[in-house]
């Protein structure tokens, strides 16, 4: 938060206000932001960076439509920017206006409120991280999106998947483990919102595993942490596969959530 008047409106009415400064995220959700320059230029320090042509293209109807579930965002406050930046704010506000789902609600001299209409619960959910979108869902132990899905780069990995509603889902995920000679099969363990869904052992390739959500792992939260623990994560070059260095565990290519069936 870089005003000081947002910190006291988000300690008062106890509700979390994305936005100020990017100095207070936690590293792993900067690089994100880095990965789609446009979402980092909405805070303060890079604004000066904001580019309005790349802007309209990074910023596709699905692409917004996700990162507002993602972040479960409810209402959007746009400033006026002071000098140097005060020609940004045009380009910002004409591309929100046109790209986000949100009907204006009230404005007063430096201030414009917008409200966001979000997706209905219960709506299938599918993440797929070969998309450039796919990082708005991958916390820590992920790395970057591409074309095999994304690499777990430590043994404990987390997502998080906006689950509205407390039906019954099932959660099927594709996955492909890291493999090297005389390994031990690799083995996966899943955890939602500290509840356990199931174990897995992992074989070679991509394939879709299944997993049951109960009722009970749903706590009401609009956002939901899925957490994977694997048996091992090494790095290829340790291992004399490659000369890559990273620590790898699986590759993740999709995630899907849908209602069970009774």
């Amino acid at each position: 938060i870089y005003y000081p008047n947002e910190e006291y409106c988000q300690i008062f009415h106890q509700k979390p206000i994305y936005g100020g400064s990017l100095a207070r995220r936690p590293a792993w959700l900067v690089t994100h932001y880095y990965q789609v320059p446009v979402l980092g230029n909405l805070f303060h320090e890079r604004m000066r960076f904001f580019d309005a042509a790349e802007a309209d293209k990074q910023l596709t109807r699905e692409f917004v439509q996700r990162f507002v579930a993602v972040h479960n965002i409810k209402y959007l406050i746009l400033t006026s920017i002071p000098p140097p930046f005060g020609d940004k704010y045009k380009l910002l506000r004409s591309l929100i206006e046109s790209r986000f789902p949100i009907t204006k609600q009230w404005e007063e001299k430096k201030f414009v409120l917008y409200e966001l209409s979000r997706p209905p619960a219960d709506q299938p959910l599918t993440v797929d991280l070969e998309q450039p979108w796919g990082m708005l869902y991958l916390k820590r132990g992920f790395g970057t999106t591409g074309e095999m899905g994304c690499w777990a780069t430590r043994a404990e990995a987390e997502m998080v998947l906006p689950l509205r509603g407390k039906a019954r889902k099932t959660l099927r995920v594709e996955m492909s483990p890291f493999v090297y000679p005389w390994a031990p099969p690799q083995t996966v363990e899943l955890t939602l919102n500290g509840h356990l869904l199931g174990r897995a052992t992992l074989r070679p390739g991509f394939a879709m595993y299944e997993f049951a959500i109960p009722a009970s792992a749903l706590d009401g939260s609009p956002v939901s942490a899925l957490r994977f623990s694997f048996g091992y994560c090494v790095s290829p070059a340790e291992k004399g596969v490659s000369e890559d260095r990273r620590t790898l565990a699986a590759a993740v290519r999709t995630v899907e959530v849908v209602t069970a069936k009774d």
